[in-house]
């Protein structure tokens, strides 16, 4: 490999400096812009972290340990930040906005790209709308992707020459990405396996025994990772969430979800920029498509994972909430800064700290310059875009037609609705025992509902022995309050599996909502049945469940 020179002159700070800081300006302007967005299934971890830190354990329903953790790393780190700060939402979110932005920059100077290229790099992933969308979302999508970019970072620095703490590091943070999401593997097992085949490939050529290394480039992570899955086997009775039951993958629409991912590479730039620099560089600096092999040679093991990730998200790429590429989304990063090393791979291997070096290919001594502003009109128009129009902008996908402030005052009526019904409890409910409520989405409500006991689809009820869904009747008529969604949920006589004028309306609230007009509103059950689920996610059924009340 064509070592890039890396004398003080090539990564000369002072012409990029400024850029810099008016990229890191724009970035915190657009957090700003966005962190009224929060998404609704953050309050689920939020509900789970604050349990544990108040001493109910971890928990959704005090009693029953059954996991909806998709991110068990999200649950430890808003439980440390909500015992350190207080709170648990903005807590996460600044939490989330430092962690990436010092893993990105870590990354770019672990890789040595040269200074004159970091703005490329930070226009990819700081002023990506996606990225700033989901680092003030309040999920776990951030802290997955700092880990996932410092592990590749350190991938190339172990590959180059390998060092006993990078190689312990890079061990703990497939761990740390593990925890961030279990899918994770998919790429990390691969970027693993080039670590270790490059280790050994290097311990050869020095004559010196590799076994130690490889004891450390496994072990530390494999005794975080498996740790977790006791600790969740014995506590839970399970080792997967239950979202992986209650939302399986399949795969009717694999086309769709292919077509998805081509368009996140156009959103994103990925796709523009390469064809950019193949225009550009193709037959002017020697062959920019030998200079791409070259990378995806050198990056071998994040390639395979990224391939084979891609694989397995035809299946999962277009499930509920992986609106705005979530599913992509963490791994955009590794993708910018390949990305960014091919471009710097087709540069001249000069000293020269001239700005102008870097783009005198087809469109002249401008056309790095020319792209930046390109992809600072590209990020701002899809940014307005998400935030009027649909945070989900394209063809494909879920809240095509929900906007950043829908979505806001959506988050704010559910909000609204359950500060009426505690108040309407407090009024007409019995006090002795813990009210019941049926959610159809099991975030905001639940969270300010702290003393309710919460029944939903499947996300926290679901049961291995119990058959659980939309109006499962054992949950709707055990509950004091039922919340629907009509018409996106169906007819209310279907949500309620009673005549509605059974029941007593707490709440009712007709707005727009992903381009419809839909009613959200809230049932009062006067005389709950008495109905439980087991409290372990393998448990037997405790009660049947009834028939059906005939209108």
């Amino acid at each position: 490999m064509q070592e890039l020179n890396s004398q003080s002159a090539v990564n000369s700070p002072r012409k990029s400096q400024p850029l810099l800081a008016a990229i890191l300006v724009g970035h915190l302007v657009l957090l700003g812009w966005f962190s009224s967005f929060t998404a609704e299934d953050s309050f689920i971890v939020f509900r789970y972290s604050e349990n544990l830190v108040d001493g109910n354990g971890l928990v959704f329903n005090e009693g029953q340990p059954v996991t909806a953790l998709t991110s068990p790393l999200h649950a430890i780190v808003a439980a440390a930040l909500y015992a350190i700060t207080g709170t648990s939402l903005w807590s996460h979110k600044i939490c989330s906005v430092l962690i990436h932005l010092l893993a990105v920059t870590t990354a770019v100077r672990i890789l040595d790209i040269r200074k004159q290229l970091w703005p490329i790099a930070w226009l990819f992933i700081l002023w990506s709308p996606y990225v700033v969308f989901w680092t003030v979302g309040g999920l776990e999508t951030m802290y997955l992707s700092s880990a996932v970019v410092l592990s590749f970072a350190l991938s190339h620095s172990i590959t180059q020459q390998k060092s006993t703490s990078h190689i312990i590091w890079f061990s703990i943070l497939l761990a740390v990405a593990f925890l961030g999401r279990y899918d994770s593997v998919l790429i990390t097992v691969p970027l693993w396996f080039h670590v270790a085949a490059s280790i050994i490939s290097q311990s050869k050529r020095s004559g010196k025994k590799w076994l130690g290394d490889i004891y450390r480039l496994l072990f530390p992570g494999l005794l975080i990772a498996l740790t977790w899955l006791a600790i969740s086997q014995w506590y839970f009775h399970d080792i997967i969430p239950t979202s992986k039951y209650h939302k399986p993958t399949h795969g009717e629409e694999q086309w769709a979800a292919i077509l998805y991912m081509g368009q996140f590479m156009i959103a994103t730039g990925l796709l523009p920029v390469i064809l950019w620099i193949l225009i550009d560089r193709t037959g002017k600096w020697g062959n920019a498509c030998t200079s791409m092999a070259s990378i995806a040679k050198e990056h071998l093991g994040v390639m395979t994972g990224l391939v084979i990730f891609f694989g397995y998200c035809t299946y999962t790429v277009m499930s509920h909430m992986m609106f705005s590429y979530r599913m992509l989304l963490p791994y955009l990063p590794v993708g910018a800064l390949l990305v960014t090393r091919w471009i710097e791979r087709t540069i001249p291997d000069t000293n020269s700290d001239d700005q102008s070096t870097l783009g005198s290919g087809r469109f002249g001594a401008k056309s790095i310059s020319i792209l930046m502003v390109f992809m600072v009109i590209g990020q701002l128009a899809q940014a307005i875009v998400i935030d009027r129009i649909s945070i989900n902008p394209g063809k494909f996908g879920e809240y095509r037609r929900l906007s950043r402030i829908d979505y806001t005052k959506f988050m704010q009526l559910l909000s609204d609705q359950a500060d009426e019904i505690k108040h309407h409890w407090e009024q007409h409910g019995d006090q002795n025992r813990k009210p019941r409520i049926f959610v159809y989405a099991a975030g905001i409500v639940p969270y300010k509902l702290r003393d309710f006991h919460v029944l939903d689809w499947g996300l926290v009820s679901y049961r291995k022995n119990v058959k659980v869904f939309s109006i499962q009747r054992g949950l709707l008529y055990s509950s004091d309050y039922i919340m629907t969604l009509t018409p996106r949920h169906h007819s209310l006589k279907y949500q309620l599996q009673r005549n509605p004028d059974d029941l007593e309306v707490v709440t009712e609230t007709t707005m727009p909502f992903d381009g419809t007009q839909q009613t959200f509103a809230t049932h009062f059950n006067r005389n709950p049945i008495q109905y439980r689920l087991p409290d372990y996610i393998d448990g037997l059924p405790v009660d049947e469940i009834p028939e059906k009340i005939e209108d």
